[in-house]
């Protein structure tokens, strides 16, 4: 079936490389997209008004960055009141905490690979990020324009287990249970994004296949207590298997199962945009259940 909806996507104001313009230009020949940037709402409006444009239907979102016993747990928040100024003053206590980390991985990085030490404030000048904080991919397109450092060895270094990984500075981020409220109260509903991904880190964290699954089935029955009502279940992040198993846990506990792309634009050049296992009607469904 051809893809209808993507409901995850990023631009330059987070670590995505085109404008939510491009972005949403990018969706024509779907039926609904939704941007969700990480940790901000800059580019919500943009995104809306070209959707409503060229006939995309579309709802504001964004990807909350969480932590559950260390292990970064993403959580999209739809349909929220997105200009609601005490909204965007809580996630600019993230993203300031996450462009103040983006310097000292940079810094660190450089340092290990032996490289001259830059001016961090230029090296964002001149990039094409246009958001709050300096993502991942800018750091790594640095690396690689400038150095000649691929993005797999520079992903490998800054990643957790990585010479350059730096935490989160904890105290900035809302447990997962925390957003899903904080979602719910600016007028959203919450979904749980690539879960494969957090599984995955919490088997590495445990060192267990077993243990990791049980913190993730507690991580979940809370999310689901404290109002979860969706799960991305369709992801280039999943493999056949885990695509299979996050369907039947979605049936399971009820939860609606959503589909993104997680497209980065250049960065993330080999994903094409759209995800099939999520219809349009799937998607009107997903907003009357918001609303509801």
């Amino acid at each position: 079936m051809k893809p209808q909806v993507d409901m995850h996507m990023h631009s330059w104001y987070s670590d995505g490389s085109y404008s939510p313009e491009i972005m949403a230009m990018a969706a024509t020949g779907l039926q609904a997209a939704c941007l969700t940037d990480h940790d901000n709402v800059m580019g919500v409006a943009e995104f809306l008004d070209t959707a409503q444009k060229i006939g995309i239907d579309t709802m504001p979102a964004f990807e909350g960055s969480t932590l559950f016993h260390g292990v970064e747990v993403h959580i999209g928040g739809y349909d929220i009141n997105y200009q609601n100024q005490v909204f965007q003053k809580k996630l600019l206590e993230v993203t300031d905490m996450r462009h103040r980390r983006a310097e000292r991985i940079l810094t660190l990085t450089m340092k290990l690979l032996d490289l001259p030490q830059v001016d961090f404030k230029e090296v964002v000048r001149e990039s094409d990020s246009h958001g709050p904080y300096f993502g991942a991919w800018w750091s790594r397109d640095y690396l690689l324009k400038e150095h000649g450092i691929s993005y797999q060895v520079s992903k490998q270094l800054t990643s957790r287990g990585g010479r350059a990984y730096v935490p989160y500075e904890e105290e900035c981020l809302m447990q997962p249970t925390e957003l899903i409220e904080f979602i719910k109260y600016y007028g959203g509903e919450a979904c749980l994004m690539h879960p494969g991904e957090a599984l995955r880190r919490l088997v590495r964290l445990t060192n267990s296949e077993q243990r990791g699954r049980t913190k993730f089935y507690t991580l979940l029955r809370q999310l689901v207590e404290a109002g979860l009502i969706a799960m991305e279940v369709f992801s280039p992040k999943h493999n056949i298997e885990e695509t299979t198993e996050f369907f039947d846990i979605a049936k399971r506990f009820n939860l609606i199962m959503t589909a993104g792309s997680d497209n980065h634009g250049r960065f993330t050049s080999k994903v094409p945009i759209g995800r099939e296992g999520m219809s349009y009607d799937d998607f009107k469904r997903f907003r009357e259940k918001i609303h509801s």
